[in-house]
């Protein structure tokens, strides 16, 4: 039979139907693949699960621009879903440095410079997002400069170019992307797609179970895991390339931020060329070996000549075939991209030389080969802070006045042992592998390194167990210090994770309590006072008046307790502030507003028409965890059920110890057991030795005992705190009597 040709017409509408259906049936996966949860959302931001009203960095973001490795996080920054007018919005976009390793996000520029902004500009609401991520570069800032625009930002800060070689999608990764431009570009687009993550997942499999490489050494670091074209020659082909693609994706982020008049700072960035030598010498045409120049710069330093010493440095710096340090080339760029898009560039390299012997960087400011230590990060905040200043970012002057100096930071600044330990045993851990150590040695580190101290031993679980962090460290720390009374160190740790996750409000209610123990209620109230949303924060704010209230400060405790009744939501319980808020009018003579106060409370709580005042704000001052306990055991010694009551009790002691159940074990021992009553007025006392009942017991027992300076002791402490007179007075006759039937 013979064979009919389509027409043209047709083989168009054939084709279309082909491609049709084919997009159709892509389609379909997608939703379906999306509707079975397969794959992941990898936008850039979503609602915070935990934190009600903010937004945060999607964990999963990093798997954007990793493959075939693990990816890599950013800091856990929040930031309003309703911008206010008073806030200030700062978007920070770079690699390791910005991100702050190897320390916890509180010593991260970003934070350090946040609250720094915040002092200098009280009435306003800052907020510094830091999207910076460990083994990224260009394109990832790049990737993300859409997504930065359409969230309003004030401002946004650049420091990276270190990682343009070995990066995710740098030119020497093992996550290149095919090192194509427009295909690294394309992946970008194409990876939100299910079906496309999941055609990546199948293809890694099938290569990984085809050879086994580096990526499946866990003694690797990442340094060791990422780099693919390990040696890289200076000025060759891929040298060159590294350099076009961060000039390439600069200029796109800085174009689209002038497009929307978004003000940016671009950093130099700085690396540390007197203390590491280069890690390959390679022999390139018409340039000499690195270790030569590394050598004539030693000779130079040694002899004075700091010039040719620090011009030697960074040309041996350049030449080092391994490139995990930014040629200067970079430099020149950021300096080209700020010129053509006026965009202020961060003197950071001479600021970091300023502060260097010599004026040539090392080991004082550096950890290893670019990472900063403390004091490098509380320089590169301060490089940032004073550009900002300097070219009128916020508002075009700054009230000197409200800029501390950067020392004032440092030296007040929430970082412990464990924090440098465990940062220490990083860089250690980073040492121990290549290109520090020859690229044949395995990396033994954890399974070698002995710690020499019990803090140390801490650290180095975290860097030994993938389920230990830094901060159930911190955590486990400070409960060690508090069993030892030693609440001042307790607090330390706490106020070290404040600064790492600022918006954690338990952490400041921990941190509070442990200064009331170590009387210090103004040092507590400070620090309370400057939790995130804090004016609408209950459970803060009901801290907070107990801060007042112990300084006898009534007006000030009466106003947050106020606050505190209006801001409270149904999940709280309404009744602890109501009870402080009567106790606290009465102790400021303000009577009738107590008695609209115990009205209401009555109609919440009948019994507090039967309850006296001290039982009633004692109980409600406790955590909720014991307070239904300590409630029902109250109730129970009302009614004569001690039994009960007792065992109530010895149940809230185990939870947490409290002055209430602790002078309530003793009021009912009293009357049989003196010596049970003692040890519990004792254990009440050294909770609270303001408590004029537990002081009141305690004298009394004491003249039982005829322990006359004991006695006198509670009964002067007595005199300070309480208000009986008639009570004293009593008190003061038994003694003088019991003293003078002794005598």
């Amino acid at each position: 039979m013979e064979k009919k040709q389509l027409t043209y017409g047709k083989k168009i509408v054939f084709i279309l139907l082909q491609l049709s259906f084919t997009i159709l049936f892509i389609l379909f996966i997608e939703l379906a693949l999306r509707l079975f949860h397969v794959g992941k959302d990898l936008s850039l931001f979503q609602k915070s699960p935990q934190y009600s009203g903010y937004y945060e960095i999607n964990p999963s973001v990093g798997k954007r621009f990793f493959n075939k490795l693990q990816a890599t996080s950013s800091i856990n920054d929040l930031f309003l879903i309703e911008k206010p007018d008073s806030c200030y919005r700062v978007f920070i976009l770079g690699g390791s440095t910005a991100q702050g390793f190897p320390y916890q996000s509180g010593v991260s520029f970003g934070r350090i410079l946040n609250y720094r902004l915040q002092d200098a500009f009280p009435n306003k609401l800052i907020e510094v997002v830091n999207l910076s991520m460990s083994a990224t570069n260009s394109y990832t800032q790049a990737d993300f400069i859409d997504e930065v625009l359409k969230y309003k930002p004030d401002a946004i800060l650049i420091y990276a170019g270190h990682n343009e070689y070995y990066g995710a999608l740098g030119v020497g990764s093992i996550e290149n992307g095919g090192n194509v431009p427009w295909l690294k570009k394309l992946n970008l687009k194409l990876v939100h797609l299910r079906t496309y993550q999941l055609l990546q997942q199948i293809i890694a499999k099938s290569f990984k179970s085809l050879s086994r490489d580096i990526t499946d050494n866990p003694t690797a670091t990442l340094m060791e895991q990422i780099a693919n074209d390990k040696a890289i020659g200076f000025d060759s082909e891929l040298f060159r390339k590294g350099v076009e693609q961060f000039r390439m994706n600069m200029n796109e982020i800085l174009a689209k931020a002038n497009k929307k008049k978004i003000p940016v700072l671009i950093g130099e960035v700085v690396s540390n060329v007197r203390d590491i030598k280069p890690f390959k010498s390679m022999v390139t045409e018409n340039y000499p070996l690195a270790d030569s120049i590394y050598k004539q710069a030693l000779h130079y330093d040694i002899s004075g000549s700091y010039q040719q010493a620090r011009e030697l440095y960074y040309k041996a710096k350049d030449l080092d075939g391994i490139r995990f340090r930014a040629p200067e080339a970079i430099n020149e760029v950021i300096h080209e991209l700020g010129k053509k898009h006026k965009v202020p560039v961060v003197p950071v390299k001479s600021v970091f030389e300023a502060y260097s012997p010599n004026g040539i960087i090392g080991n004082n400011l550096m950890l290893e080969h670019l990472h900063p230590n403390v004091d490098g990060y509380f320089l590169l905040a301060e490089a940032y802070f004073n550009a900002m200043k300097e070219n009128g970012f916020i508002q075009k002057t700054w009230n000197k006045d409200l800029c501390n100096p950067m020392s004032y930071y440092r030296s007040n600044w929430g970082f412990t042992a464990l924090d440098s330990l465990a940062a220490d045993l990083l860089i250690k851990k980073l040492l121990a592998g290549w290109p520090f150590q020859p690229d044949t040695v395995v990396n033994q580190f954890r399974f070698t390194y002995h710690p020499v101290s019990y803090i140390d031993s801490m650290a180095f679980m975290c860097i030994k167990y993938n389920n230990v962090s830094v901060t159930g460290q911190h955590i486990a720390l400070a409960k060690k210090y508090e069993t030892e009374s030693r609440f001042n160190d307790a607090f330390k740790e706490y106020f070290a994770l404040i600064k790492s996750e600022p918006h954690k409000s338990s952490y400041y209610y921990d941190a509070a309590d442990l200064l009331l123990k170590s009387n210090e209620p103004l040092r507590a109230a400070s620090v309370l006072e400057s939790m995130p949303n804090y004016i609408t924060d209950y459970n803060g704010l009901i801290k907070n008046s107990q801060c007042y209230r112990i300084m006898e400060r009534w007006d000030k405790a009466i106003v947050l307790l106020e606050k505190a009744v209006n801001v409270c939501k149904p999940t709280d319980n309404k009744e602890t502030a109501l009870v402080l808020l009567y106790d606290t009018y009465l102790k400021a003579s303000q009577k009738e507003n107590a008695r609209k106060i115990l009205t209401e409370l009555i109609k919440i709580n009948p019994n507090h028409k039967n309850l006296d005042n001290e039982q009633n704000v004692k109980v409600v001052m406790t955590s909720q965890k014991i307070k239904p306990l300590l409630d029902s055991a109250v109730v129970f010694a009302r009614a004569g059920r001690l039994t009960e009551a007792t065992a109530l009790l010895n149940k809230s002691l185990k939870i947490e110890e409290t002055s209430f159940a602790c002078s309530m074990l003793g009021s009912i021992y009293f009357q049989t057991d003196k010596a049970m009553a003692l040890k519990y007025y004792e254990k009440a006392y050294l909770l609270d030795s303001k408590d004029a009942n537990v002081l009141n017991n305690l004298c009394v027992l004491s003249i039982m005992k005829s322990d006359f300076n004991s006695a006198n002791k509670y009964l002067n402490e007595l005199k300070e705190h309480s208000t009986n007179i008639e009570q004293v007075n009593n008190l003061t006759s038994l003694l003088k009597k019991s003293q003078s039937k002794v005598k």
